[in-house]
């Protein structure tokens, strides 16, 4: 082999491995920047993996909220419900109270009705009476008193028997006291004299009999529980004469009492 082809074939081997050099470092260099580039991109992985594990965790969190909400959520639509059927019921209730005031109410007005009616009824009664008696008791005072006075000085066996000297046997206070009739009335506040009606004082009075203000003793031998001293305040449309109309306050203590005979001094 000659020279020169010798020289040719060390030239094309330095050639060749001048190549494969620049080849290495043209591998060496792609390679490096691979592995930089899957460097980098293990660390943009690493750091989705770090996003999307806290997004995960959040996620988590906020699945955890809405089941507490929701949680809450029937919960607070069972106490909803509950304070509805309370308030249902409260409702009931309340309609049920009504309709007791109202039917109470109505009997109250009812009773109040009847009580006008019975008091209008015995007040027109005490009128019939009046007019009935109203002579007939006018006519029989004077001789009554007199007989009374007659009996203080004459002997048992002069008087006549009256109904004044009949109660001596029983009560000698009624003595020298006149006789009168009785009735009681429950209603009114205000007297005639301007007072205010007070059981065991208040009476009305025929003020040209009895003047308005007097001080009155009165006994009832049958009725003793009224026995006592009355004030002469108020008057009536049907006290005429020796007529005596005293006030209680129980509307039926004064029907009990009806109409009765009474002694009366002025003191």
């Amino acid at each position: 082999m000659s020279t020169n082809v010798k020289k040719g074939l060390v030239l094309l081997n330095v050639i060749f491995l001048l190549g494969l050099g620049v080849l290495a470092v043209y591998q060496h260099s792609a390679i490096n920047h691979t592995i930089n580039s899957l460097e980098e991109t293990s660390i943009v992985l690493k750091e989705t993996t770090k996003v999307l594990s806290t997004t995960q965790t959040k996620v988590k969190q906020q699945d955890e909220n809405i089941d507490t909400l929701t949680e809450d959520n029937n919960v607070l639509q069972i106490k909803i419900t509950e304070q509805s059927d309370s308030l249902d019921k409260v409702t009931a209730d309340l309609k049920a109270t009504n309709t007791k005031l109202k039917t109470t109410s109505e009997k109250l007005t009812l009773a109040d009705k009847k009580k006008a009616e019975q008091e209008k009824e015995i007040q027109k009664l005490k009128e019939d009476l009046a007019k009935k008696k109203a002579s007939r008791i006018a006519s029989s005072a004077v001789p009554q008193v007199k007989a009374v006075a007659k009996t203080k000085t004459s002997s048992p066996s002069q008087g006549v028997r009256t109904a004044s000297s009949k109660q001596k046997n029983t009560n000698s206070n009624t003595s020298g006291m006149m006789t009168f009739s009785s009735t009681a009335y429950s209603y009114g506040t205000t007297t005639a004299s301007g007072t205010h009606v007070q059981e065991g004082r208040t009476i009305a009075v025929d003020p040209n009999v009895i003047p308005l203000g007097s001080k009155v003793r009165i006994t009832c031998p049958d009725f003793p529980s009224i026995n006592g001293v009355y004030t002469a305040e108020d008057t009536g449309g049907v006290v005429h004469g020796n007529i005596i109309d005293i006030y209680m306050q129980s509307y039926d203590k004064a029907i009990q009492f009806g109409r009765r005979t009474i002694y009366v001094e002025v003191l």
